[in-house]
């Protein structure tokens, strides 16, 4: 029984070569470059130059059912390099392929399934790739008039996709005042990285405002980090608000709108 199916599912893949349409001089050309490009192929590009001529023939004749499947199974096999783009013409033409063809619902929902599979290792597989590129040490040095304002380095590191990100001034001895910078709600996007940031300052001496005394300020920020390079990335951050406590205890909260980017180099 399983060999049978085995049989069945790898049938699906099959292009229909032979098509069953009354098809015009040059509509039957553009098919057998379809077929060429298909049957040569080398490449993902190679299914692409064959969409291209299969859809050629819906310009003139938008009722052959095999152009529409042929479709559908070209961009299904390029899924896996391409991503949504492919797949959502893949749908596009099987979708229409059973308007004439109903009873081939059944297989067309396993390509699709296979067709999802495809995409998921795409995501992942992108994903990966990407976050290979931000796994590092980056340095930030901020300058105004010649003079150096501030210098940070932030670290990140990969373990099987989990993202831990740390940073610290690298500027000594501006301050005595002690201070920590905590990452979380760290998440992976296809375009970069986003994550909150809470920074604290604890100072030793209550510091007095028009709002009362604090010994603590906190500062929350929501960051996105992207790659502009292997060797460069850009970290834009909004400060969502400011609190400020008192032996533990919040004595005032701000919200804030201030957004500052900042320019990382690759150190490693």
């Amino acid at each position: 029984m399983k060999y049978v199916f085995l049989i069945l599912f790898v049938s699906m893949y099959n292009f229909v070569f032979s098509q069953n349409c009354n098809l015009s001089v040059s509509e039957e050309k553009h098919w057998l470059k379809a077929v060429t490009f298909i049957e040569e192929a080398t490449s993902n590009e190679d299914y692409l130059l064959a969409a291209k001529e299969f859809e050629q023939i819906l310009i003139s004749n938008a009722s052959c059912p095999d152009v529409y499947y042929n479709l559908g199974l070209v961009y299904s096999k390029i899924v896996s390099s391409k991503g949504e783009f492919a797949i959502n013409k893949a749908k596009e033409y099987f979708n229409y392929y059973l308007k004439f063809k109903p009873e081939e619902s059944a297989a067309i929902e396993k390509e699709l399934i296979i067709m999802e599979a495809r995409l998921e290792k795409y995501n992942n597989d992108t994903k990966n790739n990407m976050l290979k590129d931000f796994e590092g040490t980056w340095e930030n040095y901020n300058y105004f008039d010649g003079r150096l304002l501030s210098a940070s380095q932030m670290q990140i590191n990969i373990n099987n996709s989990e993202v831990k990100i740390s940073s610290h001034s690298l500027l000594k001895n501006i301050s005595n005042i002690p201070g920590d910078t905590y990452y979380y709600n760290i998440q992976v996007h296809s375009t970069g990285i986003s994550y909150t940031v809470n920074s604290n300052i604890y100072y030793p001496e209550p510091v007095n405002e028009e709002f009362g005394e604090y010994d603590k300020d906190t500062r929350v920020f929501s960051c996105f980090i992207s790659l502009l390079s292997k060797t460069q990335i850009k970290e834009k951050c909004s400060r969502i608000k400011s609190q400020y406590y008192y032996h533990g205890r919040l004595i005032f909260e701000q919200n804030n709108s201030v957004v500052s980017e900042f320019i990382y180099d690759k150190t490693d």
